[in-house]
């Protein structure tokens, strides 16, 4: 396999007919899994070259012989089928194209809702890498993942995959957010909120920063705010990663404080949120927090600090 990584050694094996043979293997269904899997890693290989891919692509059945291949029980055939595909779509738009004509966005996302964990949980990972690649840069592409409950089986590895599996899932749930608002409006109603709130305190500083990231744009729709603001856990427990006193907080470092204080400027344009932000007893942390962390930190403090000033104001008259 490693030999067809070189062009000249790729161009070899097409010329003595090795493409059409490792295209046979991979078709007829007589042979292992195992050497299904090692056609597909050196077609893979091959697919390098543009005029080969060309010749792959326009074969008969050839797309729809790798797409079926997704939906294998051996996980190495997975595996290997989901990157070959991914090499051919990859910055192609007219194959791209082809391959979600032909099912391959709803193969990619049956592997995600494979009820055995622990034997696809590689299968998953390449599977959510590949959506992460080939589904987001056009509409008919994101329109055909959402119409097979992607969002359903993204929610449940989010909080249910293996550590591996949750990061891959966490990654394409942070680019979900970036989307515009209907998408974003779509995710909060859905319960994406509570799942990231979870990954603020995680060891890794990356999957700290993902979160947080994800978590600000979902909160940005006036929608997901007020949902996000009425469960008093999601706002205390942002509150206490942010009290430094406790030094047991992950989430400590300055940069997660950065995130932790970005989200709850955002929360502050909600009047309930505001109000228990200000109650929260946690105020004093912030003040402290505003001396040392520059000027996000005062501007929150600034803001809470008007609201308490309103307060006093509705109470004297």
């Amino acid at each position: 396999m490693k030999l067809t990584e070189n062009s000249e050694n790729a161009w070899s094996v097409s010329a003595q007919g090795g493409v059409s043979a490792l295209l046979k293997i991979c078709s007829c269904g007589e042979f292992s899994g195992e050497l299904i899997a090692s056609s597909c890693g050196v077609l893979r290989n091959l697919v390098g070259v543009e005029e080969i891919k060309r010749y792959m692509i326009e074969e008969d059945d050839t797309m729809t012989t790798f797409i079926k291949l997704i939906g294998s029980k051996e996980e190495i055939v997975q595996v290997n089928s989901i990157d070959l595909l991914l090499s051919m779509c990859s910055k192609d738009e007219q194959t791209r194209e082809v391959f979600v004509r032909q099912g391959g966005i709803q193969e990619l996302v049956s592997v995600l809702s494979d009820p055995n964990p622990l034997s696809s949980s590689k299968s998953k990972e390449i599977a959510l890498r590949a959506i992460d690649n080939l589904c987001f840069g056009s509409p008919g592409c994101l329109n055909a993942l959402m119409s097979c409950k992607f969002l359903d089986h993204l929610l449940y590895l989010l909080s249910n995959g293996e550590i591996s599996v949750q990061e891959s899932a966490l990654k394409v749930t942070s680019r979900l957010c970036s989307l515009p608002e209907e998408v974003k409006r779509i995710m909060g109603d859905a319960g994406f909120m509570p799942e990231l709130v979870k990954f603020l305190d995680a060891k890794s500083f990356d999957v700290r920063e993902m979160a947080s990231v994800a978590l600000y744009c979902l909160i940005s729709v006036p929608k997901n705010r007020k949902k996000f603001a009425q469960d008093d856990f999601n706002i205390g427990y942002i509150l206490k990663l942010l009290d430094h006193d406790d030094g047991s907080n992950a989430s400590s470092d300055s940069g997660s404080t950065k995130f932790l204080i970005s989200i709850l400027m955002s929360l502050t344009s909600c009047n309930s949120a505001r109000r228990k932000i200000a109650s929260s007893g946690y105020l004093k942390s912030i003040e402290k927090l505003a001396e040392t962390e520059g000027s996000d930190a005062k501007k929150l403090v600034k803001k809470l600090s008007m609201n308490r000033f309103r307060s006093m104001l509705s109470g004297i008259f």
